[in-house]
């Protein structure tokens, strides 16, 4: 395949073989499978469900919850904070963009973390 004249690079690649959304519904699979059993792409395309792969940490994910101009409710900074020191190491990270991360939580965990 071809990108504006020149290869894909294989980020282009994942993204023309299945929308990145479509991660949503394999998640469970994964869940039950293991980390391991997660594709090249389809650890690409967890991060359009805000979830990171990290090889420094095998086997542990990194998710990212967007606050849409820095602003949220205190009940809502609790509940990402409860998740945080159920499924992590009791800490969150907020990023100079105002973000939040949640760090070291497994596969596994994910689909609890969503349903929450």
């Amino acid at each position: 395949m071809y990108f504006r004249g020149g290869a894909m690079n294989k980020i282009e690649e994942y993204k023309s073989e299945k929308d990145g959304l479509d991660i949503l519904t394999d998640v469970p699979r994964y869940a039950a499978e293991g980390w391991e059993a997660i594709t090249d792409g389809d650890r690409e395309r967890l991060k359009w469900a805000g979830v990171f792969f990290r090889k420094q940490t095998p086997g542990r994910f990194m998710m990212r919850v967007r606050i849409p101009n820095g602003i949220t409710k205190s009940a809502q900074i609790r509940a990402i904070a409860e998740i945080g020191e159920e499924f992590g190491k009791a800490f969150i990270d907020i990023t100079t963009r105002q973000q939040i991360q949640l760090r070291w939580f497994g596969i596994e965990d994910v689909p609890e973390i969503g349903d929450g």
